[in-house]
């Protein structure tokens, strides 16, 4: 999936600095939000939704353990 004209997926996100980490949080929170909106989605529109939802968990919870071991500092 393109977050800010990067690639990120399940395997690649813990490669991203923590600041990063957070703006791709927003964004793909904001995503979910507007796919909630689209009347007939697409198939590729419910592939991006079912991709943001699975990416979400996992970035949030790679911010919260480094926030609690001090690599939020990266």
């Amino acid at each position: 999936m393109k977050l800010y004209d990067l690639e990120v997926n399940p395997y690649t996100y813990k490669n991203f600095k923590t600041e990063q980490l957070k703006n791709f949080q927003s964004m793909l929170k904001s995503n979910i939000r507007n796919f909630k909106d689209i009347d007939n989605p697409t198939l590729e529109d419910m592939e991006l939704e079912y991709r943001a939802e699975e990416l979400l968990p996992l970035i949030e919870h790679e911010i919260k353990v480094r926030s609690k071991d001090g690599r939020d500092q990266k």
